[in-house]
C-alpha cells in the first residue's frame, strides 16, 4: 500500500502548495507546516525515497518562506497602523484638554460675573443657574506639626522580585518556585 498512496499524496501535497487547494487559494501557513512534518515522518519511515523528499520539501519550504514573507509584511503594516492610531489618540487627546479648558474657563467667567454682580441665581429657561456657598477645605501650613491621630497608617507592601528568584533558582531549588521554558522571542530586521 505504501509507496504508491505516498507518491500520489507527495503529488498532491507539491501541487496544492504551489497551485492551490482549492478556487486558485494557495495554503495557508499552518497546512504548509503541517505538510512539512507529515512528508519528513514518511520519508522517516522509508515511504519515499531522497530524491521525493527532497524535491517536495524544497518546495513547501519555498511556499512557507513566502508565506512568512507576507506574515511580516502584514505585520509591519499592523505596526504602522498603530503608530498612526497612537499619534491620532494624542492629537484627540489634545483636543479633549482643549475643550475641557475652554469649558472650566468659561464657567469661572461665568462664575466672575455672578460674584462681581451679587447674583447667587439666575434664570435662563433653558439653563438655571446657582452659585453656591464657598464650602471648607483643609489647608496644611506645616505637617509635622498635626498631631498623629489625623494620619493614616499604610502598611508596607512587599513585591516579588523575580530576577533575583529566577538567579536563586538558576543555582538551585527554592520552594514555592521553579524554572519553566519561557517563550521564544522572533527577531526581525
Amino acid at each position: 500500500m505504501g509507496s504508491n498512496w505516498s507518491i500520489q499524496k507527495l503529488d498532491w501535497i507539491s501541487t496544492t502548495a504551489s497551485m492551490g487547494i482549492t478556487k486558485g487559494e494557495k495554503m495557508k501557513l499552518y497546512e504548509l507546516n503541517h505538510a512539512f512534518v507529515w512528508v519528513r515522518e514518511m520519508f522517516e519511515c522509508g515511504d519515499i525515497d531522497q530524491q521525493a523528499f527532497t524535491d517536495t520539501i524544497e518546495q513547501i519550504d519555498l511556499d512557507i518562506e513566502e508565506k512568512i514573507k507576507n506574515c511580516v509584511i502584514m505585520m509591519r503594516e499592523h505596526d504602522r497602523n498603530i503608530e498612526t492610531l497612537k499619534a491620532e489618540i494624542d492629537r484627540l487627546d489634545k483636543m479633549v484638554k482643549s475643550e475641557a479648558a475652554a469649558s472650566d474657563w468659561l464657567e469661572s467667567y461665568i462664575s466672575r460675573s455672578m460674584i462681581t454682580t451679587d447674583k447667587d441665581k439666575i434664570d435662563l429657561g433653558l439653563f438655571k443657574l446657582t452659585l453656591k456657598a464657598a464650602i471648607k477645605k483643609t489647608k496644611v501650613l506645616d505637617e509635622s506639626k498635626i498631631p498623629s491621630e489625623f494620619f493614616i497608617t499604610i502598611p508596607e507592601s512587599k513585591q516579588l522580585d523575580k530576577r533575583a528568584l529566577l538567579a536563586a533558582l538558576k543555582l538551585g531549588e527554592i520552594e514555592g518556585a521553579e524554572l519553566e521554558d519561557g517563550k521564544r522571542a522572533l527577531t526581525i530586521r
